[in-house]
């Protein structure tokens, strides 16, 4: 089946399809269920966006405008920000990176020993990697994708239906800044830890957001990740274009001693 062209009316533009069913299934666990883009000549993987975000409070769910102000007004703005582009079919494939860009949200990496990055394009693209295989392939159809934040002592990590060893890919932060303490996703409190505001920049923890409604009387910070998945491809110029995102939730992040 293909679906590399639709009219918008206005110009032609490329159709990836995109993920229908990704959902928080609380507010440490999420789930995404891989579509058809098999025999799209554009389609090349699927990427996930990701901001993080200091707050002062702890949720047991995020489901709410008012639970997202709450948490930090930065996370209530790209919300309503990004909303309309979840919508919507006819917006152009080139312009919703610029979106997420604009935003300073960053693609997801992984990684499954906990050194070495693994671009999600290797494990959800239209290539095998290893014995996994391609997203689009029969068995990466359907194939459910887990996110996995609750885990007292282990870091946020992904797992693959379609993966027949069903390996453990922790979630990794990009490596073109500098993270602190480290890559993995996960709370810490103190001086060089994720939830010091004082140190973010566009060197260092770049996927971070300050909470302006910062509370010094408060001492003990939390962080939240907001997470959303599109098909991604290249069209006929080599330029990078993405379907329609999906938001697949809003997590919180596990509070683990760095080394």
């Amino acid at each position: 089946m293909s679906l590399p062209v639709l009219s918008c009316g206005i110009e032609d533009y490329i159709y990836l399809r995109p993920v229908e069913t990704a959902y928080a299934e609380d507010i440490s666990r999420g789930r995404i269920i891989i579509p058809d883009n098999s025999g799209n000549i554009y389609f090349r993987s699927y990427t996930i966006f990701y901001r993080i975000y200091i707050s002062d409070f702890s949720f047991p769910s995020v489901t709410t405008a008012s639970e997202r102000q709450t948490i930090n007004p930065a996370l209530a703005s790209h919300y309503s920000t990004l909303e309309p582009y979840t919508t919507n079919d006819k917006v152009s494939p080139n312009a919703i990176g610029s979106v997420f860009n604009n935003l300073h949200y960053y693609p997801l990496y992984l990684t499954l020993d906990r050194s070495n990055e693994i671009a999600l394009y290797q494990l959800l693209g239209n290539q095998a990697y290893g014995g996994i295989p391609s997203a689009d392939s029969p068995a990466g159809i359907g194939s459910t994708v887990h996110l996995d934040f609750t885990s007292p002592s282990n870091e946020p990590f992904m797992k693959l239906d379609h993966d027949p060893a069903l390996s453990t890919f922790y979630l990794f932060r990009p490596g073109d800044f500098t993270s602190r303490p480290d890559r993995f996703f996960k709370n810490t409190n103190g001086t060089n830890q994720i939830t010091d505001s004082s140190i973010i920049s566009s060197m260092v923890n770049a996927d971070v957001e300050l909470n302006t409604a910062n509370n010094l009387g408060i001492t003990t910070k939390y962080t939240y990740v907001s997470m959303y998945i599109l098909a991604s491809g290249i069209d006929s110029n080599y330029t990078v274009i993405y379907s329609r995102p999906k938001h697949i939730g809003i997590f919180r992040l596990p509070s683990i001693s760095s080394p």
